[in-house]
């Protein structure tokens, strides 16, 4: 499957969006035992199938777990002490492997081999090759017959080998053991020719061994002590009998070592020899682990399989993230689409939308991993690609913009997807002004709808765009449902198929705890608004579509009489017999027919735009009334003096 640049941060597969892994799909669902099944698990979220038989494969497997309980708890079990074997094989190439990782290299295989026995006992369809777990067994046998179990941390320290794993090498061990006896023998021989029982003769590795005796002693040294050392306390001495024997225990540890590492270095390559085998040894285990684990998972949270087919039907469908969290009930949506189907999700902030689609594609990638779906029932259609525009960011670095970064991830989308892609979109074209905004939005999904023919979720505030579906066929309204009560809103988190009926922006902003008075101001601009929008004429998104730009058009206007020079107005003639009110009076509305019409709507913000029609409504206000009445009498046509009327109105 191929995946969006940002597919991985948005769903938050690995890492959240504060980069912990703390609430991420593989912390939900990761069960494995051993740190191999760990990265198998990671592996397979990176590349999903697109083969159907390889999907229903990796879920017959989980089925064999899920009808064999007895031996999934035992396996799991004996799983849990396997410890890393892949990374100890891997060190064994490097210089500073050391006795201790062999060992445990021998105790990861002995442990696999336990699971073995149980697979085969349930014949298992995970079983590791028989010639393989011959090898592994002759191997164990050897590391444990040659390789101490006290063995040091350091190969230079020796007690690495076993004695009995080669003659010579037991000889030396032999003068090496025996060497602390000579030098005590030696030690009490001294103490007791001189009658000195303070006498000892110790080692280090500046002088190598010596006598050190007490100056209180000193007179009964003899000539053959050759001083070494003078102490604020004792001096020390060498012999040549003490020089002779030091020599012969240093050689004995000296040879004790090399034939130590020359028979650690043997062993180590003809474990490499085998590095093959044994990769395909915990490879298998991986896969154990991964498929125990999957059953494991679906049998704590009550997953179900999915079937593949055409439709993206869930019933009861549940966020593998959220739904394992303890602060609150999740609750479970159904949707029933088409594979090709657009779907403009409306409703609230915090209502749910981009939670839900998330969770949709969330769903969609652990099926196609071969995990079972949290879900009462599935059915699904393999996807080949994934996209996600979801969230807002910048690269301040790179000098991008949010918008700008929104637009490159938007334009690879539409480059690259195509009939078998599963594609979310959230909030569209909120970067930049509305109009602008709305205008992109509407485009990218009628261009995703019509030539690419995606399975398409796009999240939306512009209620605008709802009206798509009375155009395309294909295109589906959905909203995120809420409870409204006395001014507070109380999200219930359940999917309908029908459009928002409305924005909920100042409810929400409540909910966070903006001031009361900003709330009551914005209340106040939202009711201008909604009434200038009853009495003016209205942007349709959905019908611009048929024309280059936007436009205002007024019943005011008589339909066959729209510029300033028609008949509609009257002439200079006709003006010459006014008085010199009405004439002012005319040309001032001449004006404003003239400003209003060449006001650059398309390039102001929607405050800025409601801010002049204000001023407009006040100037007509002030002009209003007794001119009009004059008017009545002069000798005007009837939609003349609808004109002026529906002007002052």
């Amino acid at each position: 499957m191929h995946y969006s640049s940002q597919l991985y941060s948005h769903l938050e597969i690995f890492k959240n969006y504060e980069s912990s892994k703390k609430d991420t799909l593989f912390s939900a669902i990761n069960r494995t035992k051993t740190p191999h099944g760990a990265r198998l698990l990671k592996k397979r979220l990176r590349s999903p199938l697109i083969d159907k038989e390889e999907i229903e494969k990796r879920w017959d497997h989980l089925e064999w777990w899920l009808s064999h309980l007895d031996c999934l708890d035992q396996v799991r079990a004996i799983l849990s002490s396997q410890g890393d074997g892949e990374r100890k094989l891997a060190k064994l190439a490097q210089p500073q492997a050391q006795g201790r990782d062999l060992l445990a290299l021998a105790e990861s295989l002995s442990v696999g081999l336990k699971v073995e026995e149980l697979l085969q006992k349930n014949n298992s369809p995970c079983s590791a090759k028989p010639a393989d777990i011959k090898n592994a067994q002759i191997l164990i046998d050897k590391i444990k017959h040659t390789i101490s179990i006290d063995c040091p941390a350091n190969l230079k320290e020796g007690g690495l080998i076993n004695s009995g794993v080669n003659p010579q090498l037991d000889e030396w061990m032999k003068i090496g053991k025996n060497s602390q006896a000579l030098i005590l023998k030696m030690e009490k021989k001294e103490q007791e020719q001189l009658k000195i029982p303070s006498l000892k003769i110790r080692y280090n590795g500046v002088f190598g061994y010596y006598i050190e005796v007490r100056k209180i002693h000193g007179s009964k040294v003899p000539s053959h002590y050759k001083r070494k050392q003078t102490l604020v306390q004792a001096e020390r001495y060498i012999t040549d009998e003490l020089y002779q024997l030091e020599q012969k225990i240093l050689s004995a540890k000296s040879k004790q070592l090399e034939w130590e590492q020359e028979i650690f270095k043997d062993l180590k390559a003809e474990i490499l020899e085998e590095v093959s085998s044994i990769g395909h040894l915990f490879s298998a285990w991986s896969e154990v682990d991964f498929y125990s684990s999957l059953a494991y998972l679906s049998l704590e949270n009550r997953y179900v399989r999915p079937k593949i087919g055409d439709q993206f039907k869930l019933k009861a469908s549940r966020h593998p993230v959220l739904e394992q969290k303890n602060f609150q009930e999740f609750v479970p949506n159904s949707i029933d689409l088409a594979g090709q189907e657009t779907v403009i999700l409306t409703g609230p902030n915090m209502a749910g939308k981009s939670t839900l689609m998330r969770q949709f594609a969330l769903t969609i990638l652990m099926a196609q991993v071969g995990c079972f779906v949290p879900a009462d029932s599935a059915e699904l259609p393999i996807f080949h690609k994934m996209f996600t525009r979801m969230g807002a960011s910048d690269f301040l670095s790179k000098g991008l913009s949010t918008f700008m970064v929104e637009m490159k991830e938007t334009a690879e989308i539409l480059d690259q997807a195509d009939s078998k892609s599963f594609i979310l979109l959230d909030e569209l074209g909120r970067g930049t002004a509305t109009f602008d905004g709305m205008s992109l939005a509407q485009s990218i999904i009628e261009f995703l709808t019509v030539e690419k023919k995606p399975l398409l979720f796009s999240a939306t505030h512009y209620q605008e765009l709802t009206k798509l579906a009375e155009k395309h066929s294909s295109i589906r309204n959905f909203s995120m449902q809420i409870r409204e009560r006395e001014s507070q809103i109380h999200f219930l988190y359940l999917l309908k198929e029908n459009p928002a009926d409305k924005s909920y922006g100042i409810p929400v902003a409540r909910l966070a705890g903006l001031p009361s008075s900003v709330l009551k101001r914005a209340e106040e601009l939202l009711s201008i608004h909604e009434n200038i929008s009853k009495k003016k004429q209205q942007i349709n998104v959905i019908e611009s579509s048929k024309k280059e730009t936007f436009s205002l058009s007024s019943k005011a206007v008589p339909p066959q009489e729209k510029n300033l020079n028609s008949k509609a107005y009257p002439n200079k003639k006709e003006k010459k017999s006014f008085s010199v009110e009405e004439q002012n009076f005319y040309s001032q509305l001449e004006n404003l027919k003239k400003e209003i019409q060449d006001y650059p709507l398309l390039s102001q913000s929607p405050i800025d735009a409601l801010n002049q029609i204000k001023k407009w409504q006040d100037q007509i206000k002030e002009k209003d009334s007794e001119p009009l009445k004059s008017f009545k009498t002069k000798d005007f046509k009837e939609s003349e003096q609808d004109y002026f009327k529906d002007i002052l109105n």
